[in-house]
C-alpha cells in the first residue's frame, strides 16, 4: 500500500484537501482543532478510482513546525505540493520545494488548492508561477492540477492522477531488512505500547521479534495494524501500527525499529551533501546542526572532506551525531542549521560506517562510494577497501543477502569471508614478499604460491628443506 504525503506553506489547504479526497479529518489534535492549525503529523488513507488503497500523511506548513514535517517528509516517496490559489507562492512553499528536492521526492502532484477563491486570471498566474518555481528542482514536470475542497471542482480529476503517479512510481523494495522511523508512540490500556511509522527494507508478521535501536530493546509485535484493519503480516511501503510486547518506556519519535541483527547504528557517516541554493551565507565546521534522517532529529557537526569547486555542486562530509541511529548506503537525510534555523542542504549516506580514512584517503573513498551507485557496486568499493569481510557482515553492511544477490557476481567465497579477485591478488602478493623476505632472513629455503581453484577456496603450498 504506497505513502504520499503532502507539503505546502501554513494555511494553503493541505489538511482540507486530505479530507477532502478521503473523508478523514488528519489533525488529530485537540489544539489543531481549536487553532485551525496542524503542529504535527496527521494521518488518512484513500481508495483511489482504480482501487489502489494509499496511505497519506498530512504534514504541518508553518515554520515552527519544520522538525514534524521532515519526520514526515522523510519516510515517503510520493508528494501532493500545496500552493494556494489566493495566496500563490510563500516562504514555506520555498523551504518546503527545497526539502523535497534535496530528499529526491520527485514523483509528485502540485494542487493549487482554494480555486474558487480567485477569478481565471489570478489562478493562471499562480500556475505559471508555479511550473517557473519547479522548473529546475525533482519536481519538474510535474502536473500541476486546480481544486477546491469546498466546491469540490477538480478532485475527480486529481484522484486520476493519483492514480498516474502510483503507477509510474516504483514499489519499495523488500530487502529481507525491515527498518521502521517510528514517528508516534502511544498506549493502549491493557495492550500495551503501540509504534506506528511507514515500514521500509522488509516485511514484518505478528509474533516476530524486534529491537529498537539505538537502545537495542527487544519486544515482540502482539498484532499489526494498516489503516484500522488488522493483519497477520505488512510488506514495505506501507503505513503501519505496532502493537509491541515488552517495549520499555523509553521508546519514542525517532527511534527505529528493526528486524532483530538486520541494522548497526552509527554516530558517525561520510556523505555527499548538497546546499539549498538560495543560502546567503557559506556553512563551516564551527556551525551546529540538526540531522534529519526518517523521523529522526540529531543534534551534529559537519566536517567538510571536500568543498564544492562550483555553485550546485556537492560536498564530501563527514557528519557526526551526538547519539547514534539506524542508516544505510543511499539513505537521503536533511542537514538544518540550529542557530539560524533554516535548511541548509541536504543529500545521500555514501558510507554509514565510515574506517578511520583521514585527509585524501578519506575523499578517494568518499568518491568511490559517489560512483558506485547500487549495492552491489558499494560492496565491491568496501572489498577493494578491505580486501575481505566477514560473510555474516555483508548483509548488516549492505543489505545484500551473499546467498542469492551475490549470483553472477565475480567474488571469491571463502567458508567465513569474501574477497574481490583483486583483493586475493594484493593479499597473494604481501604473502609472497613477506615469505621471501623471511627466507632471505633466515636463510630457510621454501616457497609459497596462493592459488585459487573452482573461485572457491585459496589453497597454500608450501615446500621446506631444512639446511644442510
Amino acid at each position: 500500500m504506497p505513502v504520499i504525503g503532502t507539503a505546502g506553506h501554513v494555511d494553503h489547504g493541505k489538511s482540507a484537501l486530505v479530507q477532502a479526497i478521503t473523508g478523514i479529518d488528519p489533525d488529530r489534535l485537540a489544539e489543531e482543532k481549536r487553532r485551525g492549525l496542524t503542529i504535527d503529523l496527521g494521518f488518512a488513507w484513500l481508495k483511489t478510482p482504480a482501487g489502489r488503497e494509499l496511505g497519506i500523511v498530512d504534514v504541518p506548513g508553518h515554520e515552527r513546525f519544520i522538525k514534524n514535517m521532515l519526520a514526515g517528509a522523510g519516510a515517503v516517496n510520493m508528494n501532493l505540493f500545496v500552493v494556494a490559489a489566493n495566496e500563490g507562492w510563500m516562504p514555506q512553499s520555498q523551504e518546503h520545494l527545497d526539502i523535497l528536492d534535496l530528499l529526491g521526492i520527485g514523483a509528485a502532484i502540485v494542487v493549487v488548492t482554494k480555486a474558487d477563491l480567485v477569478d481565471t486570471e489570478t489562478l493562471d498566474k499562480v500556475k505559471t508561477t508555479v511550473a517557473e518555481k519547479i522548473s529546475s528542482t525533482v519536481l519538474a514536470g510535474s502536473p500541476i492540477l486546480s481544486v477546491s475542497a469546498v466546491s469540490g471542482e477538480g478532485i475527480t480529476e486529481l484522484l486520476g492522477e493519483i492514480d498516474a503517479l502510483v503507477e509510474r512510481t516504483a514499489e519499495v523494495l523488500d530487502l529481507g531488512r525491515a527498518r521502521l522511523w517510528i514517528d508516534r508512540v502511544f498506549k493502549i490500556k491493557g495492550s500495551g505500547t503501540v509504534v506506528t511509522g511507514t515500514l521500509s527494507g522488509g516485511g514484518l508478521a505478528t509474533d516476530d521479534l524486534i529491537e529498537v535501536l539505538p537502545g537495542h530493546a527487544k519486544a515482540r509485535i502482539r498484532s499489526i495494524q494498516s489503516h484500522r484493519r488488522r493483519v497477520e503480516s505488512i510488506g514495505p511501503g506501507n503505513r503501519t501500527a505496532l502493537n509491541l510486547v515488552g517495549a520499555d518506556e523509553s521508546v519514542a519519535r525517532g527511534d527505529t525499529l528493526t528486524a532483530v541483527g538486520a541494522w548497526r547504528t552509527s554516530d558517525r557517516l561520510v556523505a555527499s551533501l548538497r546546499f539549498v541554493e538560495s543560502l546567503d551565507y557559506v556553512p563551516t565546521h564551527r556551525g551546529a546542526y540538526k540531522f534529519h534522517i526518517g523521523s529522526v532529529e540529531i543534534d551534529a557537526t559537519l566536517r567538510f572532506l571536500q568543498t564544492p569547486q562550483d555553485s550546485g555542486e556537492p560536498a564530501i562530509v563527514s557528519i557526526g551525531l551526538t547519539r547514534p541511529t539506524v542508516v544505510d548506503f543511499s539513505d537521503n537525510f536533511i542537514v538544518r542549521d540550529s542557530g539560524r534555523k533554516v535548511t541548509v542542504g541536504g543529500g545521500y549516506v555514501l558510507e554509514p560506517h565510515p574506517g578511520r580514512l583521514k585527509g585524501d584517503a578519506a575523499v578517494v573513498a568518499a568518491r568511490a562510494r559517489l560512483a558506485a551507485g547500487d549495492r552491489v557496486a558499494y560492496l565491491k568499493v568496501l572489498l577493494d577497501e578491505a580486501e575481505f569481510l566477514r560473510t555474516d557482515e555483508i548483509f548488516v553492511r549492505t543489505g545484500l543477502k551473499p546467498d542469492a544477490d551475490l549470483d553472477g557476481v565475480e567474488l571469491l567465497r571463502l567458508p567465513s569471508y569474501v574477497m574481490s579477485p583483486e583483493g586475493f591478488e594484493r593479499i597473494s602478493s604481501q604473502v609472497e614478499l613477506r615469505v621471501e623476505a623471511h627466507r632471505k632472513m633466515t636463510g630457510a629455503l621454501y616457497s609459497v604460491t596462493c592459488s585459487v581453484r573452482a573461485s572457491i577456496t585459496c589453497t597454500p603450498v608450501a615446500r621446506w628443506r631444512s639446511r644442510s
